[in-house]
């Protein structure tokens, strides 16, 4: 089975980037530039298997986007990606929910989706 990766991204360059290379590497990417769009497309999608959201944006931000995932995908993967090392996001971290920092390799941000997707490929 394909699995389903949405990015939540609004600075589009590293948006552009990584949906370019989530597709090289054969995953379905699904895209969006904010989280009020990224949420519209979780419930309209019939699966997600991983969320990447980026944690400060504007409007509805890539954590409360993230437990709305959940909510909606109890088994969903989630890797917030932040260019601020704050504290209190890591013990607001739920099961399944993981953290990038900015800047980070896409071949780091690539392993670590692998890893993620591990169960979801063998299913």
């Amino acid at each position: 089975m394909e699995t389903v990766i949405l990015v939540v991204e609004d600075e589009f360059i590293i948006r552009d980037l990584v949906v370019e290379m989530l597709t090289e590497q054969g995953y379905r990417v699904l895209d969006a530039a904010d989280g009020q769009t990224g949420l519209r497309l979780l419930q309209e999608a019939p699966r997600i298997d991983v969320l990447i959201a980026d944690v400060r944006m504007p409007g509805l931000d890539g954590h409360r986007l993230a437990l709305a995932a959940q909510e909606r995908w109890p088994d969903i993967k989630i890797l917030l990606t932040t260019g601020f090392a704050d504290a209190s996001l890591s013990k607001a971290l739920t099961p399944g929910m993981e953290i990038v920092l900015k800047p980070f390799e896409v071949e780091a941000l690539l392993e670590r989706v692998d890893r993620l997707t591990e169960g979801a490929l063998s299913a």
